[in-house]
């Protein structure tokens, strides 16, 4: 049995792999030690059910957790290296890139220069046509407005000429009205006092002819005399 152990012990051996010289090579050994491990741990056998295997059994376990606490130190060791190497990489990193600004920023302030000179140029040119957008935009809603100012004059116009010739119509109607109604009531008027002035007329007429015929030959003059004197011939009176 102890013939195949070594014989493990030699395979394992030429099989682990070497780390680099990093600081993970501090763990190469302890992997060897593992791998060394796994094949004895595999072949040992206890008999837990005495007290000699019992203890035997235990013991092993004890060995193998203390391997575990070597690894807990290499860790520490490593991590602590690996935090310094970390921060002298950074520091060199940092320093490395202050050299380069420093050979950058001989030229590179011209670039900025051009770069800030096109960027006012394109801004100042954005502006410019804003600008003139807006210009335009202002100059269309003016002539919109003047448009619509003109529209509302000539609408205020119309109107008023319309109402005007509406006015004048009807003062026209209304002298029209006015003129005719005088007409027939002149008409009528005259037409009332022809027949009045007729009338009139016949009435005299009438009672002179009354009187003629009552008349004696001797005393015409007489008899209309006091005809006229009495008014005894209707409408005809003597103005004293």
């Amino acid at each position: 049995m102890e013939t195949a152990v070594l014989e493990q012990k030699q395979q394992v051996n030429a099989v682990v792999k070497t780390e680099p010289h990093t600081e993970l090579s501090i763990f190469n050994d302890l992997k060897a030690k593992i791998e060394l491990l796994k094949v004895e741990n595999a072949a040992m056998v206890f008999d837990v059910n005495t007290p000699d295997g019992e203890k035997a059994c235990c013991s092993h376990i004890y060995k193998l957790r203390l391997v575990k606490g070597k690894i807990k130190d290499a860790h520490s060791i490593a991590k602590s290296n690996a935090l310094a190497i970390c921060k002298a990489v950074d520091a060199t990193r940092n320093e490395l890139d202050g050299e380069m600004e420093q050979i950058i920023n001989v030229h590179y302030p011209k670039i900025q220069a051009l770069e800030a000179k096109r960027a006012a140029e394109a801004l100042a040119k954005l502006q410019a046509e804003q600008a003139e957008k807006q210009r335009i935009e202002n100059e269309r809603l003016e002539a919109i407005r003047k448009q619509q100012e003109e529209n509302n004059r000539k609408e205020a116009e119309l109107k008023a000429k319309e109402e005007a010739l509406a006015k004048a119509e009807a003062d026209r109607k209304a002298a029209e009205d006015a003129k005719r109604k005088a007409d027939e009531e002149a008409e009528a008027k005259r037409v009332a006092d022809e027949a009045h002035r007729k009338d009139i007329e016949n009435d005299i007429m009438n009672d002179i002819v009354t009187i003629v015929n009552n008349l004696k030959d001797d005393d015409i003059a007489e008899t209309f005399h006091y005809a006229l004197v009495t008014t005894a011939i209707r409408h005809i009176t003597i103005n004293y």
